[in-house]
């Protein structure tokens, strides 16, 4: 799982050239054009998925293929809602395909070895440096 700072092309092929899945944090505002083509293709697309449980409901979407700079992504959403509180809203980018019997998993999914996760870390900060020598 990473931040969404990393989702870009660049982190996208690091991934792919080394055997990495990855599901990332996708804000709005990080790539505003991807955003409008997931809420267009959600609309016209998948139907929602219900979850309730006491006081939380969950209402899960998603589209798979979604084009992110030249990279089919999978765009999964989660709109959570506990009584008494404000909604809450979710969204990530992922290579993992997402249908109707993995959404809840892969929305909830966080990694397992954090000594894997900072290796990947450093070797996305290297891959950056290398594409880009102004990162710091």
């Amino acid at each position: 799982m990473l931040d969404g700072l990393y989702a870009c092309g660049p982190v996208f092929d690091l991934c792919r050239a080394n055997d990495w899945r990855y599901i990332i944090t996708f804000k709005e505002g990080s790539a505003p054009a991807v955003f409008r083509d997931y809420e267009a293709l959600k609309s016209a697309g998948s139907k929602p998925s219900d979850f309730v449980a006491g006081e939380l409901h969950q209402t899960y979407g998603w589209v798979n293929g979604v084009d992110f700079s030249g990279h089919a992504v999978n765009v999964l959403e989660c709109r959570e809602t506990r009584t008494k509180e404000d909604p809450h809203r979710f969204v990530r980018i992922t290579d993992f395909p997402v249908h109707e019997r993995n959404h809840v998993e892969l929305a909830k999914k966080l990694p397992i070895e954090i000594g894997s996760l900072r290796n990947i870390a450093r070797l996305l900060l290297e891959e950056l440096r290398r594409v880009d020598p102004d990162v710091p």
